[in-house]
C-alpha cells in the first residue's frame, strides 16, 4: 500500500482498524465495503499514519493527524449539496454498488438514505473512501433504517459526530457549527402516538447540540403544501398538493421549532416538484423536505429526475451557501 489511510472507526462493540488505499478500483469485484484489518485496537491509543481520524465509543470522530498539503480549496467546498433519497431496500451489494455509481454522477457531499433495511447501528468507512452511518432495529429490519453517506472529502474535515436518537432520526455534526439530522415519518397507516413521537425525536435531536445551522432532510410522508395565512413564516408558496392532516401536523412542528420548510420557497415546474409517485403512476406527491432554521443558508433545492435506482421517490437535493473555511476557524474544536 503505496498510498494509503489507516482509520480507526468505533462501533457500539468493537473498534475496527482499517487500512484504505487510495486506489478503489476492485480486481476481484468484490463490493465497495471497507477492508478491516484488525480488531480490538484501542481508542485511547490510536495507530499513527499520514492522515488519522479517531472515532470513540459515542461516535466522536477526531482528526489526529494529517501531513499532506490540501492546497487550494475548491469553490464547491463553500456550496456544499445535502440530498435526501428513499431507496426503498439496500440489502443487497448490488443496491450499494449501484447507488455509488449513480452519485459520481451528481454532486453531493452528503446523502440521506431511507428506508435501507439493514439490521442494527453501525459506521462503515466503504472502499469509495465515503463514510456510511446507518441504523435499524435488529428485530425488523425487513422494513425501515436511516443512513447517512458521506462524501469522502467531508468525512476527513468536518465530521466530528454521528449520533442516533431512534430508528427513524439520526444525525451528524459538522466542524462548521452543522447538524445535519435525518427524519424518516411514520406512514399514513401508523397511529397518531407515532408520529408524534418522530417529532418529539427530531425536537430532542435538534436540542443536543445547538448549533447554529441545523439541517432536517428526509421522507416525512406528509404534504405541506403551499402557505397558507397561519404560517406564512416557515412555508413558502411553492408547496406541491393539498395539505391534510399529516401535513398540518407538520406545519404545527415547523412552527414550533421556527424551523423554514425550503423546498416551498423555490418556484419550479410541477415536473420538477413532486418526490413519490405511485405504483400505478397516477399519483405525485412532494413528500420528502429540507428544513432548516435558517433559509438564507439555501439558494436551491430541486428534484433530480436523472437520478434513479429503481425507487418510488426521486432524489431530493439542496444547495448551500456557507463560507466552510470561515465557519471552520469560527467553530470551537470538538
Amino acid at each position: 500500500f503505496r498510498h494509503e489511510w489507516i482509520i480507526t472507526v468505533a462501533c457500539p462493540q468493537i473498534i475496527a482498524v482499517c487500512r484504505l488505499p487510495r486506489s478503489t478500483k476492485d480486481n476481484d469485484g468484490s463490493p465497495p465495503l471497507v477492508q478491516v484489518l484488525a480488531t480490538g485496537a484501542s481508542s485511547a491509543s490510536p495507530i499513527h499514519g499520514s492522515s488519522l481520524l479517531r472515532a470513540d465509543r459515542d461516535h466522536h470522530i477526531h482528526k489526529m493527524a494529517d501531513h499532506r498539503s490540501h492546497g487550494t480549496q475548491k469553490k464547491q467546498e463553500n456550496s456544499p449539496h445535502i440530498a435526501s433519497y428513499n431507496i426503498r431496500t439496500m440489502r443487497s451489494e448490488e443496491h450499494l454498488i449501484n447507488l455509488e455509481k449513480e452519485l459520481q454522477n451528481i454532486k453531493w457531499d452528503v446523502l440521506e438514505i431511507s428506508e435501507m433495511r439493514l439490521s442494527g447501528e453501525a459506521v462503515t468507512i466503504l472502499k469509495s473512501e465515503h463514510l456510511l452511518f446507518q441504523r435499524n432495529s435488529n428485530e425488523n429490519s425487513h422494513i425501515g433504517g436511516v443512513a447517512f453517506m458521506i462524501h469522502k472529502r467531508m468525512m476527513k474535515h468536518f465530521i466530528t459526530k454521528t449520533k442516533a436518537i431512534s430508528d427513524r432520526v439520526i444525525y451528524i455534526t459538522l466542524k462548521i457549527n452543522m447538524q445535519i439530522i435525518q427524519a424518516y415519518t411514520p406512514t399514513s397507516a401508523s397511529t397518531d402516538e407515532e408520529n408524534e413521537t418522530l417529532y418529539e425525536d427530531l425536537t430532542a435531536a435538534k436540542n443536543t447540540e445547538k448549533a447554529k445551522f441545523i439541517i432536517i432532510i428526509g421522507d416525512f410522508n406528509a404534504r405541506v403544501g403551499a402557505r397558507a395565512a397561519t404560517n406564512l413564516s416557515y412555508v413558502g408558496a411553492f408547496g406541491l398538493g393539498e395539505r391534510y392532516r399529516r401535513g398540518q401536523a407538520m406545519v404545527d412542528f415547523l412552527s414550533k421549532e421556527k424551523i423554514y420548510c425550503l423546498n416551498t420557497f423555490f418556484k419550479k415546474h410541477h415536473k420538477r416538484k413532486w418526490t413519490w409517485r405511485s405504483r400505478e403512476n397516477t399519483v405525485k406527491n412532494e413528500i420528502d423536505y429540507v428544513l432548516a432554521t435558517d433559509k438564507r443558508m439555501c439558494t436551491d433545492v430541486s428534484v433530480l429526475n436523472r437520478f434513479d435506482i429503481g425507487s418510488d421517490h426521486r432524489l431530493v437535493r439542496a444547495k448551500l451557501q456557507i463560507d466552510i473555511r470561515l465557519e471552520r476557524i469560527k467553530a470551537p474544536d470538538s
